[in-house]
């Protein structure tokens, strides 16, 4: 009975290690891409979703090149956040790893493309679409896509417009012709630019 004692040991060893690699054998990744075309000053989204939750320590090596690259691990999904500088096509590369210590377990190969365009969608809303009564206080709610309100800079040449939380406030002072100009600092450092005319009755 001793001499078959190594033995039994050394086979208990090999099925564990069988169980071990069967396990990571059978992990499965999948990936939602779900915002492939972003504007320029707003994160971008990659999840990867495991068929199990992740015990083991995990490597997030992933780049894409000006941008800036995050991910938070949630039981078996892993939320990437990328964060564009630049408008263009910006693709991400790299690996997802499981390991144990320095050992490389599993490794998942990433290759995605996101695309980033400049912020130009002007949004005004008005309480009689483009008319504003003269001598009174006419609300404006304004945003630009891909820039936050506070950061929005706005003046008129018809009377006076000033900031009320995060709408405006606009008081023409003449009949006719009233022109709004509103700008604001993309993250890329340019200025966005324009204007809009309204009708004051």
């Amino acid at each position: 009975m001793k001499k078959l004692k190594p033995i039994i040991v050394v086979m208990a060893i090999v099925l564990l290690q069988a169980c071990v690699a069967q396990n990571y054998d059978g992990l499965k990744m999948y990936k939602c891409n779900p915002n492939k075309t972003v504007t320029l000053g707003t994160p971008a989204e990659l999840k990867f979703f495991f068929n199990r939750k992740i015990t083991d320590d995990l490597s997030v090596n992933l780049n894409a090149g000006d941008s800036e690259v995050s991910y938070e691990v949630a039981g078996e999904e892993i939320t990437v956040t990328i964060t564009p500088k630049t408008v263009g096509v910006k693709t991400v590369t790299g690996n997802i790893q499981l390991k144990k210590g320095d050992k490389v377990i599993k490794e998942f190969a990433v290759n995605e493309e996101i695309f980033v365009r400049e912020p130009n969608t002007l949004v005004i809303n008005t309480d009689s679409n483009n008319k504003l009564k003269l001598n009174q206080a006419n609300k404006l709610q304004i945003s630009v896509e891909g820039i936050p309100p506070h950061k929005l800079e706005v003046s008129t040449d018809n009377g006076e417009i000033i900031k009320q939380g995060v709408n405006f406030v606009i008081t023409p002072n003449k009949k006719g012709a009233c022109k709004v100009f509103i700008s604001g600092q993309q993250v890329n450092g340019n200025t966005y630019k324009t204007e809009y005319q309204f009708v004051v009755e």
